[in-house]
């Protein structure tokens, strides 16, 4: 008569778990950057880096510039102390792209680095392209990135985010940048955007910066973030926070002083598909619950053709120009629940309120004879009418 052996089964079981787990360990696994190895660079270690890797860095300065490839999805790139301490200095001879980071994988995360330059050429101090989607840039300083000395040329870009990629960058710092502090671009790319803050020159000769810049049909959202100081004194006008013939952008919940204009939406900037949904407000882009003050010139402005865009719960105050500038092209836009005070500081014939368009009065939504549709705004010292400045 056989007997069952009642261990081999159970040896078995455990062979067959201890096989899944080294698996397992295979797939994700952290690689130490430091003084002390077994990396003594930031690339060294992608180089030897698998999907879904951590990169863990010690303290010290990185001259570098690192190369995440399309095939390292899901990996990490972590400091152990934070920006105070572990800096990725660009080379003093850039290659490639000119950035200081670029990545071009999917779901990847950097967390903690301070990045910075000067370098001459530089593109960007983190550029992510390629197509790359769901990157996360966390909590990191990204500063001096522009040519040395800084030049009118127009690159140097503090985070680029282009071709189709898409980013979420949450509490950064940027500043000392030359051209954009945060750049989206191209049709397809996308950036939600949160709790961080860039910070320009102030009035300067040398370029025309922006702080956060949605361009070429790009789409996303800006959000509890602080911008300022994008001033020049060459005859254009900065943005704090800009959407240039972009895709639809939310913009909300942020405060913007001291730039030329504080959130400028210039060009269409909405959704594929019908401009007004079914209650018959509009659907495009939404700036909603910003302070914004200071302005060179006007606190919010929508310019060439913004249409169905929301204007919500704003204060705006005690800007140079105009606290709302609408243009007579930007039509069919809702304004709605917005405190205009205290501007036209520089006292230059403007008003709280600029609407240039016409339209026909429809007493329901109180556009006041404009081709915009009003309803609970409050004006204040400098223009307390709903009318067109030309009406």
């Amino acid at each position: 008569m056989h007997t069952r052996n009642p261990y081999r089964r159970t040896a078995a079981r455990r062979a067959s778990h201890v096989e899944r787990l080294e698996i397992r360990q295979l797939l994700s696994s952290t690689l130490q950057v430091g003084p002390a190895g077994p990396y003594h660079t930031i690339q060294s270690a992608v180089n030897a880096a698998h999907k879904n890797d951590t990169i863990l860095v010690s303290p010290g300065t990185y001259v570098e510039q690192v190369v995440v490839p399309a095939s390292l999805t899901g990996l990490e790139i972590q400091s152990k102390n934070g920006p105070g301490s572990t800096i990725i200095q660009a080379p003093a001879t850039l290659t490639g792209t000119n950035a200081i980071v670029t990545d071009l994988a999917d779901k990847f995360e950097i967390d903690g680095f301070t990045i910075q330059g000067p370098a001459n050429g530089i593109s960007a101090g983190l550029l992510v392209t390629g197509g790359a989607s769901k990157v996360e840039i966390d909590n990191n300083q990204i500063l001096h990135i522009h040519d040395a000395p800084k030049s009118g040329n127009q690159s140097g870009y503090g985070i680029e985010v282009m071709g189709g990629a898409s980013a979420q960058i949450n509490g950064d710092t940027i500043a000392d940048y030359q051209k954009n502090g945060i750049e989206v671009r191209d049709a397809g790319t996308t950036a939600a955007i949160s709790g961080v803050t860039v910070t320009g020159d102030g009035p300067t000769a040398v370029n025309t910066q922006n702080g956060i810049v949605f361009f070429n049909g790009a789409g996303g959202s800006v959000s509890g973030s602080t911008v300022s100081k994008n001033q020049t004194l060459l005859p254009f006008e900065s943005g704090g926070i800009l959407a240039f013939n972009a895709s639809q952008v939310s913009i909300y919940d942020n405060v913007a002083f001291n730039n030329d204009g504080n959130i400028i939406l210039d060009g269409p900037s909405r959704a594929a598909g019908p401009s007004q949904a079914p209650n018959g407000f509009p659907t495009g882009s939404v700036v909603d619950g910003n302070e914004t003050y200071g302005a060179t010139f006007d606190g919010i402005a929508l310019f060439d053709g913004v249409n169905a865009a929301t204007i919500k719960d704003n204060y705006s105050h005690d800007n140079g120009y105009d606290g709302l500038l609408i243009d007579n092209t930007s039509t069919g836009n809702r304004i709605d629940s917005n405190v205009l005070i205290h501007n036209n500081r520089s006292n230059v014939g403007a008003w709280d309120l600029e609407d240039d368009t016409f339209g026909q009065s429809n007493t329901i939504m109180g556009d006041g004879g404009t081709a915009n549709f009003y309803k609970n705004d409050v004006f204040g010292t400098t223009n307390t009418s709903l009318r067109s400045k030309f009406a």
